[in-house]
Protein backbone atom coordinates (compact mmCIF):
# COMPACT_ATOMS: atom_id res chain seq x y z
CA UNK A 1 0.00 0.00 0.00
CA UNK A 2 3.24 2.66 1.06
CA UNK A 3 5.48 2.29 -1.78
CA UNK A 4 8.01 5.39 0.01
CA UNK A 5 11.49 5.32 -0.82
CA UNK A 6 14.36 7.23 0.75
CA UNK A 7 14.44 11.35 -1.13
CA UNK A 8 10.97 11.17 -1.87
CA UNK A 9 8.85 14.09 -1.78
CA UNK A 10 5.57 13.96 0.46
CA UNK A 11 3.32 16.00 1.56
CA UNK A 12 1.43 15.73 5.36
CA UNK A 13 -1.89 14.53 5.26
CA UNK A 14 -2.21 13.82 9.03
CA UNK A 15 -4.25 15.84 11.72
CA UNK A 16 -1.78 15.74 14.56
CA UNK A 17 0.27 18.55 13.49
CA UNK A 18 -1.57 21.59 12.38
CA UNK A 19 1.30 23.49 12.19
CA UNK A 20 3.00 21.32 8.95
CA UNK A 21 -0.66 20.62 7.66
CA UNK A 22 -0.57 19.72 4.28
CA UNK A 23 3.41 20.64 4.43
CA UNK A 24 5.67 19.08 1.93
CA UNK A 25 8.84 17.54 2.36
CA UNK A 26 11.89 14.65 1.60
CA UNK A 27 11.87 11.46 3.07
CA UNK A 28 15.06 11.20 4.60
CA UNK A 29 14.73 7.89 7.07
CA UNK A 30 12.64 4.51 6.95
CA UNK A 31 11.65 2.56 9.69
CA UNK A 32 9.56 -0.77 10.34
CA UNK A 33 9.68 -1.95 13.81
CA UNK A 34 5.99 -3.17 13.45
CA UNK A 35 4.78 0.02 12.68
CA UNK A 36 5.99 2.10 9.20
CA UNK A 37 7.59 5.48 10.13
CA UNK A 38 9.52 7.89 7.78
CA UNK A 39 11.67 10.47 9.33
CA UNK A 40 10.77 13.62 6.88
CA UNK A 41 12.66 17.14 6.34
CA UNK A 42 9.96 19.69 6.49
CA UNK A 43 12.01 23.09 6.34
CA UNK A 44 14.72 23.00 8.53
CA UNK A 45 13.00 19.97 10.62
CA UNK A 46 13.02 17.00 10.96
CA UNK A 47 9.46 14.98 11.64
CA UNK A 48 8.79 10.75 12.61
CA UNK A 49 5.18 10.60 10.95
CA UNK A 50 3.27 7.21 10.16
CA UNK A 51 3.25 6.21 6.99
CA UNK A 52 -0.53 6.65 6.87
CA UNK A 53 -0.38 10.42 7.45
CA UNK A 54 1.75 10.79 4.00
CA UNK A 55 0.88 11.18 0.23
CA UNK A 56 3.56 10.83 -2.54
CA UNK A 57 4.25 13.90 -4.63
CA UNK A 58 6.79 13.11 -7.00
CA UNK A 59 5.26 11.17 -9.24
CA UNK A 60 6.95 7.43 -9.89
CA UNK A 61 8.52 8.10 -13.24
CA UNK A 62 9.67 4.51 -13.94
CA UNK A 63 9.95 1.09 -12.69
CA UNK A 64 13.06 0.45 -14.25
CA UNK A 65 16.36 -0.31 -12.18
CA UNK A 66 18.90 2.09 -12.89
CA UNK A 67 21.86 0.73 -14.47
CA UNK A 68 24.76 0.15 -12.40
CA UNK A 69 28.06 1.92 -13.62
CA UNK A 70 29.55 -1.64 -15.38
CA UNK A 71 26.09 -1.78 -17.00
CA UNK A 72 26.65 1.49 -18.57
CA UNK A 73 28.98 1.51 -21.21
CA UNK A 74 29.07 5.87 -21.83
CA UNK A 75 31.11 5.94 -18.85
CA UNK A 76 34.57 4.29 -18.15
CA UNK A 77 36.20 3.76 -14.69
CA UNK A 78 38.19 6.94 -13.13
CA UNK A 79 40.72 5.58 -10.43
CA UNK A 80 41.91 8.03 -7.60
CA UNK A 81 45.08 9.27 -9.68
CA UNK A 82 42.94 10.61 -12.93
CA UNK A 83 40.03 11.59 -10.57
CA UNK A 84 43.02 13.71 -8.75
CA UNK A 85 44.67 14.53 -12.30
CA UNK A 86 41.28 16.14 -13.47
CA UNK A 87 40.47 17.87 -10.34
CA UNK A 88 44.25 19.26 -10.17
CA UNK A 89 43.32 20.73 -14.54
CA UNK A 90 39.91 22.12 -13.22
CA UNK A 91 40.95 24.38 -10.42
CA UNK A 92 44.19 25.84 -12.57
CA UNK A 93 41.86 26.59 -15.36
CA UNK A 94 39.40 27.67 -12.74
CA UNK A 95 42.07 29.74 -11.09
CA UNK A 96 42.82 31.56 -15.08
CA UNK A 97 39.46 32.04 -15.61
CA UNK A 98 38.61 33.99 -12.42
CA UNK A 99 41.72 35.98 -12.71
CA UNK A 100 40.87 37.35 -16.22
CA UNK A 101 37.33 37.85 -15.62
CA UNK A 102 38.38 39.20 -12.81
CA UNK A 103 40.07 41.82 -14.07
CA UNK A 104 37.12 42.76 -17.15
CA UNK A 105 34.61 42.88 -13.97
CA UNK A 106 36.30 44.61 -11.17
CA UNK A 107 40.04 45.83 -11.38
CA UNK A 108 42.37 45.47 -9.18
CA UNK A 109 40.97 47.18 -5.98
CA UNK A 110 38.31 44.93 -4.96
CA UNK A 111 37.31 41.75 -6.94
CA UNK A 112 34.12 41.39 -5.51
CA UNK A 113 33.34 44.53 -6.10
CA UNK A 114 30.62 44.08 -9.05
CA UNK A 115 28.86 41.41 -6.68
CA UNK A 116 28.61 43.95 -3.90
CA UNK A 117 26.57 46.73 -6.34
CA UNK A 118 23.99 44.75 -6.60
CA UNK A 119 23.29 46.41 -2.85
CA UNK A 120 22.18 49.59 -4.62
CA UNK A 121 19.36 47.77 -6.36
CA UNK A 122 18.00 46.16 -2.96
CA UNK A 123 19.61 42.64 -3.71
CA UNK A 124 22.11 41.59 -1.50
CA UNK A 125 25.28 40.02 -2.83
CA UNK A 126 25.07 36.75 -1.81
CA UNK A 127 21.61 36.75 -3.58
CA UNK A 128 23.05 37.91 -6.85
CA UNK A 129 25.46 35.66 -7.03
CA UNK A 130 22.99 32.56 -6.15
CA UNK A 131 20.94 33.96 -9.21
CA UNK A 132 24.08 33.22 -10.88
CA UNK A 133 24.54 30.04 -9.82
CA UNK A 134 20.55 29.44 -10.68
CA UNK A 135 21.21 30.63 -14.24
CA UNK A 136 24.25 27.60 -14.37
CA UNK A 137 22.16 25.08 -13.29
CA UNK A 138 19.44 25.68 -15.83
CA UNK A 139 22.05 26.32 -18.65
CA UNK A 140 23.57 22.74 -17.49
CA UNK A 141 20.15 20.82 -16.87
CA UNK A 142 19.13 22.28 -20.31
CA UNK A 143 22.61 21.11 -22.02
CA UNK A 144 22.13 17.61 -20.56
CA UNK A 145 19.68 17.23 -22.63
CA UNK A 146 20.10 19.37 -25.61
CA UNK A 147 23.12 20.51 -27.76
CA UNK A 148 24.34 24.19 -27.30
CA UNK A 149 22.92 26.22 -30.11
CA UNK A 150 26.24 28.42 -29.18
CA UNK A 151 29.24 26.55 -29.94
CA UNK A 152 31.88 28.89 -27.88
CA UNK A 153 29.51 27.99 -24.40
CA UNK A 154 30.02 24.33 -23.74
CA UNK A 155 28.66 22.75 -20.99
CA UNK A 156 32.46 22.15 -19.80
CA UNK A 157 31.90 25.99 -19.76
CA UNK A 158 28.63 26.02 -17.59
CA UNK A 159 30.04 23.68 -15.12
CA UNK A 160 33.64 25.83 -14.35
CA UNK A 161 31.09 29.50 -14.51
CA UNK A 162 29.01 27.58 -12.07
CA UNK A 163 32.01 26.14 -9.47
CA UNK A 164 33.56 30.00 -10.13
CA UNK A 165 30.40 31.63 -8.75
CA UNK A 166 30.37 29.01 -6.08
CA UNK A 167 33.71 30.17 -5.07
CA UNK A 168 33.03 33.79 -4.98
CA UNK A 169 29.66 33.21 -2.84
CA UNK A 170 32.46 31.26 -0.48
CA UNK A 171 34.83 34.43 -0.69
CA UNK A 172 32.23 37.13 -0.61
CA UNK A 173 31.12 35.54 3.08
CA UNK A 174 34.53 35.12 4.05
CA UNK A 175 35.09 38.72 3.70
CA UNK A 176 31.61 40.02 5.41
CA UNK A 177 32.85 41.95 8.22
CA UNK A 178 32.01 40.43 11.76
Amino acid sequence: MYNFKLGDEVKYIGKDYDSIQLATGTITSLFDTGIKVAEVLIGQMSWFLYFKELELVTPVVSDKQVPSVSENSNYKQVSAEELMRLFDTFVKQNRDIIGRKGNDYSGNTDRLRNFKSSAVVKVQPENGILVRIMDKITRISELLEHDSMVKSESIEDTISDMSNYVFLLYALIKSKKE
